[in-house]
């Protein structure tokens, strides 16, 4: 968890951003709920439940932490929201705050320290805020759209933190089963090229392409609250961002590869193949 007196250093500096007040607020709803983590840090069996559809585990820390982002966001902002537990509320408009409560419940649910809150402002389905926030590890990642990105006040750039060897990549997907299919397949594609890494958090796999310990993520059939915070700080960041039938990406579609640039020619590549062998 971060400290206080840090909260309040990174609020200074988010002050001076393009869409500064959205970012602060953003910000500000993201450490309010954050509390949420460490109190239902230890889940009893009756506070984890199964969402209908096979769609994963939703636990009384999400519930809680989207009402409280939601709470957060209506005292100063008339924005729709978009939430992952919640659906949709407001009257619509050129701006959506999307949030994910808890990125990586699985995680959370386990004591597996890599689950974050996400949290973005679209205008007009283009990220322009974006913040992630993992409690347990105490990293705040955040962009607004012009003004770079950062963890915890440094300014973060997409540059490999070890060039040398293979790239490693994160492989992932949405629940249904001709997703995982596509996954799977490309994850034996790019076997024996690449170290493949799965943390179980889509907004924190991406940020960490974002900060240069990874080289590439790929997914497809992910929600838009899983990625809609990441892609603002990993575009900020520099890195680039294509769907998987090579296009620049934008918001309505599931299917994403956020690649350093030396990575980028040769998983672009292999997706766009999958993409072609089971979409196309």
């Amino acid at each position: 968890m971060l400290t206080k007196d840090l909260e309040n250093k990174i609020l200074a500096h988010a002050e001076g951003f393009g869409e500064s007040e959205n970012l602060v607020l953003a910000l500000e709803a993201s450490f309010e709920a954050a509390q949420v983590f460490l109190t239902h840090a230890k889940l009893s069996p009756e506070e984890i439940l199964e969402k209908s559809g096979d769609r994963g585990l939703v636990t009384v820390a999400d519930m809680e932490a989207e009402h409280l982002i939601r709470r957060a966001l209506k005292r100063k902002s008339e924005i729709s929201i978009l939430g992952e537990e919640e659906g949709l509320s407001g009257s619509g408009g050129d701006y959506l705050w999307v949030v994910d409560p808890i990125d990586g419940t699985t995680n959370f649910s386990r004591g597996i320290p890599f689950s974050a809150i996400s949290l973005a402002l679209l205008h007009r389905g283009i990220p322009i805020v974006g913040v992630v926030y993992n409690p347990f590890l105490g990293e705040c990642f955040y962009a607004s759209s012009g003004k770079g990105a950062y963890l915890n006040i440094e300014a973060i750039r997409a540059v490999s933190r070890n060039p040398k060897g293979k790239h490693v990549v994160f492989v992932n997907s949405g629940y249904s089963p001709e997703f995982e299919l596509c996954a799977m397949e490309l994850s034996e594609r790019l076997r024996g090229r690449v170290i493949h890494r799965h943390f179980g958090s889509t907004a924190i796999e991406v940020c960490y392409v974002a900060i240069g310990r990874a080289d590439a993520f790929a997914s497809i059939g992910d929600e838009l609250w899983d990625y809609a915070a990441a892609a603002c700080v990993a575009k900020e960041a520099g890195a680039l961002l294509y769907d998987w039938q090579g296009k620049p990406w934008d918001s309505s579609r599931s299917d994403l590869l956020v690649c350093l640039p030396p990575a980028f020619a040769e998983l672009n590549e292999e997706v766009a193949a999958v993409y072609q062998k089971h979409c196309g």
